[in-house]
């Protein structure tokens, strides 16, 4: 059963925009820290050392990162520009929309970084199958469990 609020549209538009910056916020701190790791792998001296499909990886990956971070922050740089223009509810919509690319973004950046990292320590088979399991989990975290939270298939009784 759904519960329903006493709320008007923008009072649901504040509460949603409270919502998804909350939630940029912690996704950023993550991406983040993954963008700071790879930059300053650039600098390692192992990186010389780098087949040219490892290479590829890293930059591909880092070039992930960067989009992540641009696209996480781009709800908070509309909420900025429309602030105060009535534009709430447009402004939850686009922010919506950027944070679902954002986190495919950052799952794909997590898991460039995990092969990259896993196939210079372990070798390439071990690095595909490590990406092959970050992968199924990436989907079935943050795609099926919320699908099946969605059509209440987590909520049935036994």
């Amino acid at each position: 059963m759904l519960a329903v609020r006493d709320e008007s549209l923008l009072e649901r538009a504040d509460r949603n925009l409270a919502d998804l910056l909350q939630e940029v916020r912690i996704a950023q701190s993550g991406v983040q820290i993954l963008f700071g790791f790879l930059l300053s792998a650039g600098f390692s001296r192992r990186l010389t050392e780098l087949t040219s499909l490892q290479s590829a990886l890293y930059t591909g990956t880092l070039s992930l990162s960067v989009l992540s971070t641009i696209i996480l922050a781009a709800p908070a740089a509309v909420h900025r520009m429309t602030f105060a223009r009535g534009r709430k509810q447009a402004t939850v919509r686009i922010g919506h929309h950027l944070f679902a690319v954002g986190l495919l973004t950052v799952g794909l950046t997590i898991v460039g970084a995990t092969t990259l990292v896993v196939d210079l320590v372990l070798g390439p088979r071990a690095g595909s199958v490590v990406t092959a399991a970050v992968s199924a989990y990436l989907a079935a975290v943050w795609l099926l469990l919320p699908w099946w939270s969605r059509r209440g298939i987590l909520h049935r009784r036994v």
